[in-house]
């Protein structure tokens, strides 16, 4: 009832709906369930366990008055596993090389980057403060805590979403 009276709040267009399905093309999905009788020979209820030719995953969002791009991913070709990875390096080299500057910039004075450190600090402090008894103890940071960036990885596995690339339709 509270996330009724809390939607009810917010007009239709605020929300979207989404739901995801999978699609085999070509075999059985999971085991069927057969009982036989008794008496009867289990053999004449084999079932094959075909495997499918592919498997389609539709994953879809629905929100009123809005259309937008419609991916379909294929798997990408070799040429293109190496080239990125390649571009997938160099990007996280970049990362790394702006994390170390601003965690360089962090120990200099006059910096951006070193006026961060003793505000978020003081905030600590003062909630460490004012915490009850049975909260957390927070502690102050340090610049190799700080200023870091996500660093993407491909996956290991063909079958995993890092191993495939994006082709865009459009909706019309």
């Amino acid at each position: 009832m509270q996330f009724a009276d809390w939607a009810l709040n917010f007009p239709i267009e605020a929300f979207a709906f989404t739901n995801e399905s999978w699609f085999e093309i070509g075999g059985t999905r999971g085991q069927q369930k057969i009982t036989p009788s008794r008496g009867s020979n289990p053999y004449d209820f084999v079932v094959p366990s075909d495997k499918p030719l592919f498997t389609l995953m539709l994953s879809a969002c629905v929100s009123l008055g809005h259309k937008d791009t419609l991916y379909i991913w294929e798997k990408e070709t070799k040429d293109e596993t190496i080239v990125n990875a390649q571009e997938l390096q160099a990007e996280n080299e970049a990362k790394a090389q702006r994390v170390a500057e601003k965690r360089k910039q962090a120990t200099q004075p006059g910096t951006e980057e070193y006026e961060f450190l003793p505000e978020k600090n003081k905030k600590i402090k003062e909630y460490n403060a004012q915490r009850k008894p049975g909260e957390p103890r927070k502690r102050c940071r340090i610049p190799k805590w700080e200023f870091g960036e996500e660093i993407r990885e491909r996956s290991a596995g063909e079958d995993l979403i890092g191993s495939w690339i994006g082709r865009m339709f459009y909706i019309l």
